[in-house]
């Protein structure tokens, strides 16, 4: 596969919410190496295993924690979407293949916008996520023709 240098994983550690943002947006992984980097993080197993944790860990704390207050917001509207977020994470941790746009959208949810996310808004983010995690063009029909 492709070989990035340090240079451009500092910027992508240094980029990574707007790099996310643009991708998230449907902007080109090939555009940029920093881009391209990026993208295949997003895709990978890790990343994906790690955000699948932090949206099921939102879920927890949404049950389980107090109610919504200064520090955690979000809670009562992670509460009300709990079964969309845990179909998120379930469908992250799955062996489907992903659309890159789909982990970036979930990863700016994870990384800013669970902590700042108003009154539905979080619903829309996620079915947004949901959505664009399935690749357009029916990748896993192809995988199984092609195996």
């Amino acid at each position: 596969g492709p070989r990035w240098g340090l240079t451009t994983h500092l910027s992508v550690r240094l980029n990574r919410n707007s790099l996310d943002a643009a991708l998230a947006d449907g902007t080109d992984p090939g555009d940029s190496p920093a881009l391209s980097l990026r993208a295949a993080q997003l895709r990978s197993s890790g990343v994906r295993e790690r955000l699948a944790a932090a949206l099921a860990e939102t879920v927890g704390d949404a049950r389980t924690g107090q109610p919504a207050n200064v520090e955690h917001p979000q809670r009562g509207e992670a509460r009300a979407c709990a079964d969309q977020l845990t179909a998120l994470a379930a469908r992250l941790r799955s062996h489907q293949p992903v659309d890159v746009r789909g982990v970036a959208i979930v990863a700016l949810l994870v990384n800013d916008r669970l902590h700042r996310t108003g009154r539905n808004q979080l619903r829309d983010a996620v079915a947004d996520a949901h959505g664009a995690l399935i690749p357009a063009h029916d990748a896993p029909r192809e995988m199984s023709e092609a195996a």
